[in-house]
């Protein structure tokens, strides 16, 4: 039984029956924890509470304002607010300039490109800033050692009705069958910031294959966009932006409601009414750089997720998504 269906059994008997009553989930992670089959990371739990009060299926809902979880039930989901038509929430195109801030803006571009980055044999892991185990205001370096996100292309792939096979005769080889990809993402860019953040993509990417440097706005000061094409030839870091706004930004919904929408709907109402222009290619090394690595990964647990992730995917000969592997609650 999978992490999630493991939780659907137990939330039912440790969820307070009235938002008034309801338990923030620092609280519904030491009871949850207590009634796993195994041991799961807190960052592992939050994730998955999350996701799971988004869909009105599952056992567990989220209070509409402020924080705490409760047991969802028929009268709740009469009783609660009526969301817009998620589609209409998440185009928003010409609407008007929401109010929310940056960093809630920052979160929706990172969950889109989370899903645009998912194409043919490549798959994005999402680095979750927000786990208050990080404590990044603590650490100075961390801005420069840790990426938003990082995509895995599994160039030994091969595309089939059941996704992305990886064929044993290729994965022998001593050629590297997987590319990493740094990926630094940015709302908006401007003469006052743009170096910092390219030089941040820079670092991020040191240990990887690739770096990347994306922005969700159109780069419209004509010398930042030469400075950076310059940059990027010159140190080897991708550069690109989408034709997205602020105000577009604001008028889509949740990032979770984001990461649960069907593929085909995601194609239909972003993917496809989004376009994406390259000012900078990224240079591929042939290697990782592990000695870099190894320090990261002593560091920053997110850098061993990355790899028990790698790992799963050819341990079974076929990739999958990193929702899917979290899910699948992996343990080599």
């Amino acid at each position: 039984m999978n992490l999630r269906e493991q939780l659907k059994a137990i939330l039912p008997s440790v969820l307070p029956k009235s938002p008034a009553e309801s338990i923030k989930g620092t609280q519904l992670i030491e009871m949850v924890k207590r009634r796993l089959s195994q041991d799961y990371s807190d960052a592992t739990l939050r994730y998955h509470f999350s996701v799971m009060s988004c869909d009105p299926t599952s056992p567990i809902a989220k209070v509409e304002q402020g924080q705490g979880y409760f047991l969802r039930t028929a009268r709740h989901e009469l009783l609660r607010p009526r969301p817009r038509h998620r589609q209409e929430s998440l185009q928003g195109f010409g609407g008007a300039e929401g109010t929310e801030s940056p960093e809630s803006l920052w979160y929706k571009f990172q969950a889109f490109y989370e899903r645009f980055a998912n194409q043919d044999r490549s798959f994005s892991f999402p680095v979750r800033h927000d786990h208050p185990e990080l404590k990044r205001e603590e650490d100075d370096s961390y801005p420069w050692a840790v990426p938003d996100g990082v995509v895995v292309n599994w160039r030994s792939g091969q595309l089939s009705e059941s996704g992305v096979k990886l064929v044993p005769e290729l994965l022998c080889l001593e050629e590297p069958n997987f590319l990493l990809s740094s990926t630094k993402i940015v709302v908006a860019l401007d003469a006052g910031n743009y170096r910092q953040h390219f030089f941040q993509a820079l670092s991020n990417g040191a240990w990887a294959h690739a770096s990347e440097l994306v922005v969700a706005t159109e780069i419209l000061d004509d010398y930042v966009a030469e400075d950076l094409r310059r940059l990027g030839a010159r140190f080897g870091v991708g550069v690109s932006y989408f034709s997205l706004s602020e105000q577009q930004l604001a008028g889509w919904d949740t990032p979770d409601a984001i990461r649960e929408l069907p593929d085909d709907e995601f194609d239909r109402a972003l993917r496809d009414a989004v376009s994406v222009h390259r000012i900078a290619g990224a240079r591929q090394g042939n290697q990782l750089d592990w000695d870099h690595l190894n320090q990261l990964i002593l560091k920053y647990p997110v850098f061993d997720d990355i790899f028990r992730w790698i790992h799963y995917c050819l341990m079974r000969k076929q990739a999958c998504n990193f929702v899917d592997f979290e899910s699948a609650s992996y343990v080599p």
